[in-house]
């Protein structure tokens, strides 16, 4: 009836129209519009394009630096070894050992190992590979090892491109580096950094997670007639790559095979129109490709696509009412208006109606006589039956109206406009009874003025049993709580025991190095004594060669009792007992500037410093040794300056000392604090690398926490809490 109305009325419209000349305005003003929106839309494509071309450039510029920066760490590695004095020892000690026992090297390699995923290996002048430590015990390839013996011929360090395990799809790239293990001029040994490109290089820097998803990257090298390929999805060997696509020949891919470089646009390895940027790495028969898929890149158009026709749509609509209105305004007044008022009440029930057919709850209107006048969707799902079953017929919810439920809810509404809940069990239509939340009121109908019932429902049948199970699992649970109360309580007892145990190796462990250390001063004085009477005594009857030697026996005996006077002060710290006190910073440091550093160029500025507790003669240590290096560290800047701060929060004191000294690199910041480690070699700064141990180890007993911050040639930072005094507290 309402189709059959608004047919009437626009025929009325229709009848009286004349198009002539105004519709040859329409569709003049119609072709302008769809030319206008072509010529945007072609436009903003050509922008999009462009702006993806830059992208591309860009982005394939920082993988670059990204994947040349992750060759030069691994290289960075193998050199710090190579340089290193007293691995050199170590590893010929390991050669020209028989029962080529491999501890020493183990303990090495194995930080360095775990931190970057190396297999390491040692190779000697007889072409015997040894494999200290590592994840992949598979020997390296004879051509590997004949490019070591070359490095061993001419001293330099070597590093291999990213090459292919023969038959199979594993990628490696290796760093070797010669070790002269004798001072001359021969090398008789080889350290080999071995890494699983395709486990961590593939996954850490191919593999970009973390980036937008418009844009992939794709690793390709040519190998004789097959084209090894790796992308963020996979990698593989594809010895066809253009088989089955004869538009792959001008494939971006394609081209890197061919070794062009530059951006191009073509088929992408999923049958996809893609845009690419292509590059080669330096010194490498790879090539990196940044690439994009053209649909997704040009997904916001399709947007920008339906709003142009949307626009074109609307001034077409615009330019027929006004049209309409100014041929017919007279006339058709009336017409119009009575149009737009049963638009408006089509709208308004089609609105009413979407809104009760799209509730998740089930919404029903029950008569008084308990017939069924408005059965939802969410009805037909809960119950099982459609409206075209129940309509006009018995209500399956009430089966007549002296049901008790029924009544009930007949006599609380009786009189009143309110809204009241139920709580119901009804049957569905397969027969399984289920547990309602019922909300029901009065509700008059607008044409016939009849009183009906509004039911709004909801099933709560799995609530009241996840209820239930909840109550059981409450009453259970309790009972697992006592049983593993007491599990826990036997664990806690022999974690008590196990402490005790190890507190007890760790006293042994202490009271030996302690022993050891003071055992070795008095041949080291002999050494060091018999050393000075030569070259004082007898260095005329010595030749240069001789006398150098001997001097190198005194600067080594010297470092050597520094180290063991350093061990001796860390095992007084792990020995001594604390004696707490309240701390005052500054007149330590100052005690400190005056008695050991007077003659010191650089400017120390000392800031209000708050009191600490801890152990006075420790603390002492700790600043003695970190001013130390501060202006250690700090002598070769043109004006050093050395700045000390703190700060009380939470019930800690930090305290900080910075300097403008040559700072570190931050990526080797977890080896600062460990026993003998140095970033620094010993012939630019002297140490042991025992100092900042000893000051982890007090910081520690104390219950406080060391860090450092750092940048290379900026200075460095270095930061340790201790406890508030009770009274400042």
């Amino acid at each position: 009836m309402r189709t059959d109305k608004i047919t009437h009325i626009r025929r009325i419209i229709d009848a009286n129209q004349k198009w002539g000349f105004p519709f040859l305005i329409y569709l003049s003003v119609a072709a302008i519009m769809v030319l206008i929106g072509y010529l945007y839309y072609t436009e903003n494509r050509n922008d999009i394009l462009s702006k993806t071309e830059g992208q591309l450039e860009a982005l394939n510029k920082i993988k670059l630096d990204e994947i040349l920066m992750w060759f030069n760490e691994r290289d960075k590695d193998v050199a710090f070894y190579q340089n290193n004095d007293f691995f050199v020892s170590d590893v010929k000690e390991f050669v020209n050992d028989d029962s080529k026992d491999k501890s020493k090297l183990y303990r090495w390699l194995k930080q360095t190992q775990a931190s970057h995923n190396y297999d390491c290996f040692i190779l000697d002048n007889k072409r015997t590979l040894h494999f200290i430590v590592g994840t992949d015990t598979t020997r390296l390839s004879p051509f590997i090892i004949d490019s070591c013996m070359s490095a061993l011929k001419t001293g330099k360090r070597i590093y291999l491109d990213v090459y292919r395990r023969e038959n199979t799809d594993k990628l490696f790239y290796s760093s070797m580096s010669p070790l002269n293990l004798s001072n001359g001029d021969n090398y008789e040994a080889a350290l080999i950094f071995r890494t699983n490109v395709t486990s961590y290089f593939i996954h850490d820097i191919i593999t970009d997670k973390g980036f937008r998803q418009n844009f992939s990257y794709a690793f390709v090298r040519n190998e004789s007639d097959s084209v090894f390929f790796i992308n963020s999805i996979k990698y593989t060997a594809l010895t066809d790559l253009t088989s089955g696509h004869s538009d792959f020949s001008s494939a971006p891919f394609v081209k890197a095979i061919k070794g062009k470089e530059g951006v191009f646009t073509g088929m992408g390895f999923e049958g996809k129109e893609i845009m690419a940027s292509i590059k080669r790495l330096p010194g490498s028969a790879w090539y990196v490709v940044t690439y994009a898929n053209l649909d997704q890149i040009q997904e916001p158009l399709k947007t920008r696509k339906w709003i142009i026709a949307t626009y074109i749509l609307l001034a077409i609509f615009i330019f027929i009412m006004w049209h309409a209105r100014f041929v017919q305004k007279a006339k058709n007044k009336n017409l119009n208006e009575q149009l737009r008022l049963n638009n408006e009440l089509i709208n308004n029930r089609e609105i009413l109606q979407t809104i009760i057919h799209s509730s998740p709850l089930p919404i029903i209107v029950i008569s008084r006589s308990n017939s069924i006048l408005m059965w939802n969707n969410a009805a037909s799902i809960v119950f099982g039956w459609e409206l075209s079953e129940i309509i006009d017929l018995s209500n399956p919810l009430f089966t007549n109206i002296e049901d008790e439920d029924f009544k009930k809810i007949e006599s609380t509404l009786a009189g009143t406009d309110e809204t009241h809940v139920f709580e119901l069990k009804r049957q569905r239509k397969d027969g399984k009874v289920i547990d309602l939340r019922c909300w029901v009121t009065n509700m008059i109908d607008p044409v016939d003025k009849e009183l009906n019932y509004l039911f709004i429902m909801e099933d709560i049948t799995e609530r009241k049993l996840i209820a239930n199970e909840l109550r059981s699992l409450n009453e259970s649970l309790e009972q697992r709580v006592i049983e593993r109360t007491n599990e826990v309580y036997e664990l806690n007892k022999s974690l008590t025991e196990r402490a005790n145990q190890l507190e007890m190796l760790n006293s042994e462990l202490e009271s030996f190095t302690y022993s050891v250390s003071h055992d070795l001063k008095a041949p080291l004085r002999s050494i060091q004594g018999f050393t000075d009477i030569i070259l004082q005594e007898h260095v005329n009857e010595l030749s240069e060669e001789v006398a150098r030697l001997f001097k190198i026996v005194k600067k080594n005996a010297g470092r050597m009792d520094q180290l063991i006077r350093d061990l001796l002060d860390l095992s007084k710290v792990t020995r001594s007992n604390l004696k707490f006190t309240t701390i005052d910073s500054k007149e330590i440091i100052n005690n400190i500037l005056t008695n050991d550093f007077s003659n010191t160029r650089a400017k120390v500025n000392i800031k209000h410093l708050h009191p600490a507790q801890g152990d006075k003669v420790l603390v002492q240590q700790v600043w003695l040794n970190l001013i130390s290096n501060a202006i250690k560290y700090s002598q070769k800047s043109d004006n050093p300056e050395i700045n000390i701060t703190s700060s009380q929060e939470d019930g800690a004191v930090t305290f900080s000392i910075s300097d403008n000294g040559v700072g570190f690199n931050p990526e080797y910041i977890h080896k600062l604090f460990n026993i003998f480690q140095r970033l620094h070699g010993s012939d630019q700064f002297e140490g042991t690398g025992v100092g900042l141990a000893i000051v982890k180890r007090i910081i520690m007993r104390h219950g406080g926490d060391v860090w450092a911050e750092s940048e290379e040639g900026k200075g460095a930072t270095f930061h340790f809490t201790l406890p508030v005094p009770e009274e400042h507290q």
